[in-house]
């Protein structure tokens, strides 16, 4: 190993050090044994508003108000349904929409670069509740037909609310939990397990297909790497250019990814912060002014007196 991959090994460890600090930091500070699902989500709440300090208000326990009011016929909002754990509001939105009523914080979903549903454990149950929720925040996103007139966009960047799913441990087969992701494809974008170390990263992602270093975590991209690739055509003593070789076993992972849906990633914590930032656009401004708007001409249809007839 040279001087230079020494120094870069020694501080990408020391990156994902502090990453795993950091979140081990703020989990213990927000530790609750009597609500374990309040306690993480405030821990990665302050972990994110670290790394997003600026660019991003992160909101806990916030429930979300779309601008046609379509949340209130989709989700039974009696028992709090539309409750998301965290949502990662624009800092650029106007007006800003934040308001505390009772004990229940609103925001704007128009507003969000992001939504999270985060718990300390994951099994069957909770994920598949878990997706049927991300799933219905879907539906409201495609009935605002969301889009950002001025914005700083590449080519890895999508035009709706990035959809995670972020656990700390794991209780559920790896069987079971291709089954949900796949079922719900187009629920969720990212699925963390903080423990694992493991992205799962969906393919709908237009980044998805330029990510490199697939996790182990399925034997067929591991039995991919025991294959040998030969030519009838070429001599016996030739052989193939070991980059091809590597380029085609690359391929063949890329293609059993895509027809699985979705890919899987270690290193998870940094590939999470890379590929949430990658994938959001940067608008100069959002305009959540038609939330409050429609809010306010609904309350006045329903609470204005009837027209007396004569």
């Amino acid at each position: 190993m040279t001087t230079k991959e020494s120094d870069i090994v020694s501080l990408f460890e020391g990156i994902q050090e502090q990453l795993s600090h950091d979140w081990n930091k703020f989990r213990e500070q927000h530790h609750n044994p009597s609500n374990k699902g309040a306690s993480y989500e405030e821990a990665l709440g302050d972990f994110l508003t670290k790394y997003y300090r600026g660019v991003y208000e992160i909101q806990t326990q916030s429930v979300i108000i779309d601008e046609n009011l379509e949340v209130f016929d989709l989700f039974d909002t009696s028992r709090g349904e539309h409750e998301i754990d965290l949502v990662g509001l624009f800092e650029s939105a106007r007006p800003r929409i934040v308001f505390e009523v009772g004990e229940m914080t609103y925001v704007p979903l128009i507003g969000a670069a992001f939504l999270c549903e985060i718990k300390s454990k994951v099994d069957s149950g909770r994920l598949e509740k878990d997706l049927e929720k991300l799933r219905k925040v879907s539906e409201l996103a495609k009935m605002e037909q969301r889009s950002f007139p001025i914005s700083q966009t590449s080519s890895y960047t999508t035009n709706s609310q990035i959809k995670c799913l972020i656990y700390d441990e794991r209780s559920i087969s790896d069987e079971r939990l291709v089954d949900e992701l796949i079922e719900y494809q187009d629920a969720w974008d990212l699925l963390l397990i903080v423990q694992d170390d493991i992205l799962f990263v969906n393919s709908s992602l237009p980044i998805f297909d330029d990510i490199r270093g697939p996790a182990e975590f399925f034997s067929d991209e591991l039995d991919i790497d025991d294959i040998s690739f030969e030519s009838s055509h070429m001599k016996e003593e030739s052989e193939i250019d070991p980059e091809q070789v590597a380029e085609m076993k690359a391929d063949l992972k890329r293609s059993i990814r895509k027809s699985r849906n979705f890919g899987t990633l270690s290193n998870g914590l940094t590939w999470f912060l890379i590929l949430l930032s990658a994938s959001i656009p940067r608008p100069l401004g959002i305009d959540t002014v038609d939330t409050l708007k429609n809010l306010l001409e609904s309350y006045q249809d329903i609470t204005s007196p009837d027209p007396v007839e004569e």
